[in-house]
């Protein structure tokens, strides 16, 4: 209960930035198939002949796909096309769908399932599907798709990365994810069988996920590598979102490094691996 009343708390405090992208610049709204899809995409031509490569984002509970725009518009400008579906939960002009309780209370991990929000991987496959087969995003790299996840967006993304096999999509290449729920696959000890690099990020003030990903038997110590972990000083669970302004250069140069290193075969910074600029503590271990 205490966890989805903070939760709540979160949820409203940035209700406004999440709706309204906090920059200038807004994302294309697109259809595909009955997904509302928040879409960010390069000016110009790509730099590889095999296209732009592609970020999924998926956001928090009951937030949008525009509640990082931030990051989208940053991902974008250094040559990804980031697509951000709005999922079944999403409060986007809906601000009464944020007094609706989860599916299955957070704070029960021993009652969730593979089945449980298994409609948000469902949107991104079926995504997927459809963008794959369209010609009109013929200047897009599907060899090298990453994913993002918020929050129950981070649970997705680590369940599509091979944590629930029965959610598994092969054409995630790497993920990132903030402040992830992981507690029903730390429970399951399902993280081992992610088979692609991941990045948690987590933040000092973070009461409610961060706690999970850290110590022995958490959800990195459970995750094979490549893996790495940052913590980022003062960060509460609204840090990546729209309403929180002071992480976002901290945020950027790992998300970016990331999948520069992951997904364009660009070496990973050497300095980002030392911690320092804002992060509390990092751990790292990259070899494959």
């Amino acid at each position: 209960m205490m966890y989805n009343i903070r939760l709540l708390v979160t949820l409203l405090f940035s209700f406004v930035c999440v709706s309204v992208p906090a920059h200038a610049d807004t994302p294309t709204s697109l259809k595909i198939g009955e997904l509302t899809v928040s879409v960010w995409t390069p000016d110009g031509k790509p730099d590889s002949k095999a296209g732009w490569p592609v970020i999924i984002f998926s956001h928090d509970f009951h937030a949008c796909s525009t509640q990082s725009a931030f990051l989208m518009q940053t991902l974008a400008s250094m040559g990804y096309a980031v697509f951000a579906p709005n999922h079944h939960d999403a409060s986007c002009g809906n601000p009464l769908k944020l007094l609706l309780p989860p599916d299955v209370s957070f704070d029960d991990a021993s009652r969730w399932t593979v089945e449980v929000y298994a409609d948000r991987a469902s949107d991104i496959h079926k995504m997927l599907d459809i963008l794959t087969h369209d010609k009109k995003y013929t200047n897009f790299d599907w060899n090298n798709i990453g994913m993002i996840g918020y929050g129950l967006g981070g649970y997705t993304a680590l369940s599509m990365a091979g944590a629930w096999p029965d959610l598994h999509d092969e054409r995630i290449k790497a993920a990132l994810v903030f402040s992830p729920y992981t507690a029903p696959l730390i429970a399951n000890r399902s993280l081992a069988k992610i088979d692609v690099p991941v990045m948690y990020q987590g933040g000092t003030r973070d009461e409610n996920n961060t706690p999970a990903i850290e110590g022995n038997d958490g959800a990195y110590a459970q995750t094979l590598p490549p893996k790495l972990y940052i913590d980022l000083s003062g960060a509460s669970h609204s840090a990546w979102s729209n309403a929180q302004g002071v992480s976002r250069p901290v945020i950027e140069s790992y998300a970016s490094a990331f999948f520069d290193h992951y997904l364009k075969n660009k070496p990973f910074p050497d300095q980002l691996t030392k911690g320092g600029n804002g992060i509390t503590k990092i751990q790292a271990d990259m070899k494959r």
